[in-house]
């Protein structure tokens, strides 16, 4: 030390692994004094003017200790100085206003920085110093990004003259990441900072202490996986912006001058609690995930955008002053999935949006009375909650209280809008009551299993599937209803009777499958379109007076149906009364085209159709009562096995009959009873050659005059025998009274059997050329016993 006495002025003096030296610079000291680079570890510069531009750390490959006096060296520490050293752990530049960019980056052994007057550092100045416990930067002020960047063995840090640091990105953002992944920093003093950057303290997880008492911004992922945060005060934080806390492992935080919270500032943290005593919005998912949540404190919030609260713990949520769950298009969600939130209170709340109860399934107290909006899915699967209390509600969206299973009772008197499947799958309903509402939508009460009654006066429109398996349905209100849907009550066995004279419009499917239905009266409805009371089989008795359109199996299976009467009916579509086994009469006055198996299987005793013109296949097959048919209009049999199995069929008249399919076999297949048939003055076009080869049992054939015969004859085939055959029918003459007389005689290509006809009667009706009406009543006068139709 006494050489330290003896140096010259100017000259550089250092001392270089504790011995002392003296020269112009350091690379003329350590020439001269046959000093080895590798084997320095410590380097002091003592005294004298310091180039150190000229240092280069790399040749310092065993420096342990560098450090520099104040009054050597003051100026800017030059980019990467020990950049990537191996073995440095003490760095003192005491004199330093500033360092550059890397400046003592990735410095494996690096444990204490002192640069006293450094004002500011560069990017990564001190980044990646896995050792680096110690570092005292007294007055720095300005910080780049990234300036401490992974010192994972940091503890603690005090940068007491460190101010506000807003730097942007090449994407736009406020960044920081100055404290990033320093992984052990516990404690942190920012007493003049205002704002804490984006991404300031990422990943800092055992972060409890964060001095900063006039923090008025904290910026986007500014705690970005950062905590516990526990012993840290934000007093005068009035904004969080987005995500600013998100993935935090703080458990219990509180923010009493925060006014706004940004999107997702706590999303899928291990917060707890939280306290928000001014804060009046709170943003898009802001504790989203949050699964630890369970209390909240936010008096004053006014609106809370959507998944703001999704599956987090909470348990009873009072909001005394909120007004929105929704905002400009957002699309709810809010408490969607919160599985342990029982008590809902925000007596001001009045909208709110899409799934914004959805799965919260332990809700049983909802109290929210100003309410006029309810968004889709709002209140989905809430299966304990039980009563609803809206008095002003006025629109309902889809799905709204879908499967909520508890409700038993709703009552909404200024409900006006009503999307699909509102109630659907509500197990518990049992009472509806609409004061206002126009419209009832599709799957409104759909599987609602319970309901009874439905009280909706002044509804107009039922949408499909309304109400759709509502088994125990049996009382219905409508006295405005003018438009049913398809399916609309299908599967409602417990209806017993229904009368809606205001009904116009009535869709496919309407009351399938009502077993209990006995009664239906829709007096102003033009078509009673396909499968309406389908299997309704205690169906009795039914009244559509207006009807001119029955369509596809529309009373298909409805068995108790005896009688029917539609005055006004033009058409009969497929299947419309098939297996309507005990329907025994029809009284049909105008129908004029009846349209396959539309009577199939049926108890039908006699068949009076004057209108009817067109008939299709097997529209009265197997109606094994059926004795008489009266057809006088009809002109055209379409298909096959029109009469097919009508076993008891002994008259038919068929006087007008025009067309007939050529390849029809079956027309009158197992009519074994079958007596007289009635045609035209033509033969019809064109019955097939063998529609008669099977009968064994001969038939009257009526035809309208004796000139008919002519035209009949014209048609027959001559046998072997010389005999007339009509399609299989042989035709001879006999004479009665001095009248030749044209007789059917039998059928089938073996038998013959002669009518004898009382010649006065008949010589009167074939000179006459009665109608075939009046030729029937001379028959009728015949035989009192069995009149024709």
């Amino acid at each position: 030390m006494l050489t330290l006495f003896f140096k010259s002025i100017g000259a550089l003096n250092a001392s270089i692994n504790s011995e002392i030296y003296e020269s112009d610079n350091l690379t003329s000291m350590i020439r001269d004094n046959n000093l080895t680079y590798s084997n320095i570890s410590t380097l002091k510069i003592l005294s004298g003017n310091f180039d150190i531009t000229e240092f280069n750390s790399k040749d310092f490959s065993n420096l342990v200790e560098f450090s520099v006096e104040s009054e050597c060296f003051s100026g800017e520490i030059p980019y990467g100085l020990f950049l990537n050293h191996q073995t440095i752990k003490v760095i003192n530049i005491s004199g330093a206003t500033s360092s550059n960019e890397y400046s003592f980056a990735n410095c494996q052994s690096l444990e204490e920085v002192y640069l006293q007057s450094c004002v500011s550092i560069g990017q990564y100045c001190l980044s990646n110093n896995a050792a680096l416990v110690t570092i005292y930067l007294p007055s720095l002020t300005t910080i780049s990004p990234f300036a401490f960047y992974d010192c994972s063995s940091l503890k603690e840090l005090n940068l007491p003259n460190l101010e506000t640091q807003l730097t942007t990105n090449s994407e736009g953002y406020e960044v920081g990441n100055y404290f990033s992944f320093c992984t052990k920093l516990k404690n942190i003093s920012l007493p003049k900072i205002k704002v804490i950057n984006g991404l300031t303290f990422h990943r800092c997880q055992l972060l409890e202490y964060v001095y900063a008492p006039d923090v008025e911004l904290i910026k986007r992922e500014a705690f970005l996986e950062a905590g516990p945060l526990s012993k840290t005060e934000f007093n005068s934080v009035s904004t969080l912006e987005e995500r600013s806390f998100y993935t935090t492992t703080a458990t219990v935080l509180s923010f009493p001058k925060v006014t706004s919270i940004g999107d997702r500032s706590f999303g899928i943290s291990n917060i707890q609690k939280i306290y928000l005593e001014k804060c009046e919005t709170i943003g898009v998912s802001s504790f989203e995930r949050c699964v630890h949540l369970s209390e909240i404190s936010c008096p004053a919030v006014k609106v809370i955008k959507s998944s703001a609260f999704t599956n987090t713990r909470l348990i009873n949520v009072v909001f005394p002053q909120l007004t929105y769950l929704s905002v400009d298009g957002d699309t709810g969600s809010q408490f969607e999935g919160c599985h342990f939130l029982q008590i809902f209170s925000a007596p001001l709340l009045k909208e709110f949006g899409s799934n914004s109860f959805k799965n919260c399934i332990s809700l049983e107290s909802f109290d929210a009375q100003s309410v006029v909006e309810i968004g889709n899915n709002a209140f989905y699967n809430c299966q304990h909650i039980s009563k609803l209390k809206f008095p002003n509600l006025e629109k309902i969206g889809i799905f709204s209280f879908a499967n909520c299973s508890q409700i038993e009772n709703i009552s909404f008197n200024s409900l006006t809008e009503m999307k699909e499947s509102a109630f659907e799958s509500c197990k518990s309903l049992k009472n509806v009551e609409f004061e206002n509402l126009k419209i009832i939508s599709t799957f409104s009460f759909r599987n609602c299993v319970l309901l009874e009654s439905v009280d909706a006066k002044s509804v107009e429109e039922i949408g499909d599937s309304a109400f759709f398996n509502c088994q125990h349905l049996f009382k219905l209100k409508f006295s405005n209803l003018q438009k049913i849907g398809v399916s609309s009550f299908e599967n409602c066995s417990q209806i017993e009777a229904i009368s809606i004279p205001t009904c116009i419009e009535m869709k496919e499917s309407a009351f399938e499958n009502c077993k209990s239905l006995k009664t239906a009266e829709f007096n102003n409805l033009n078509l009673i379109p396909a499968f309406s009371f389908r299997n309704c089989d205690k169906l009795s008795k039914i009244s559509f007076d207006m009807a001119k359109s029955v369509a596809n199996c529309s009373f298909y299976g409805c068995s108790a149906l005896q009688t029917i009467n539609f005055p006004n009916l033009l058409a009969i579509s497929g299947s419309s009364f098939e297996n309507c086994h005990n329907l025994a009469r029809a009284t049909l006055p105008l129908v004029t085209v009846i349209s396959e198996f539309a009577f199939k299987s049926t108890n039908l005793t006699i068949i009076n159709f004057p209108k009817l013109s067109k008939l299709y296949s097997e529209s009265f097959m197997n109606c094994k009562q059926l004795t008489k048919v009266n057809l006088t209009g009809l002109t055209e049999l379409v298909g096959d096995s029109h009469f097919s199995g009508c076993s008891e069929s002994k008259i038919f008249v068929l006087s007008n009959l025009q067309n007939v399919s050529e390849t029809s076999l079956n027309i009158f297949d197992g009519c074994v009873n079958m007596d007289e048939l009635y045609l035209g003055d033509k033969p019809p076009k064109e019955f097939n050659e063998e529609v008669f080869k099977n009968f064994s049992k001969s038939i009257k054939l009526h035809l309208p005059n004796s000139d008919s015969w002519k035209n009949y004859v014209s048609r027959c085939k001559l046998s072997k025998e010389q005999e007339y055959i009509y399609k299989g029918i042989k035709m001879n003459h006999y004479k009665l009274s001095n009248h030749i007389i044209p007789i059917l005689i039998a059928v089938g290509a073996v038998l013959l059997l002669t009518i004898w006809i009382v010649s006065c009667w008949l010589k009167r009706a074939l000179d006459k050329q009665e109608p075939v009406d009046k030729f029937s009543e001379l028959l009728n006068s015949m035989d009192p016993s069995a009149p024709l139709l």
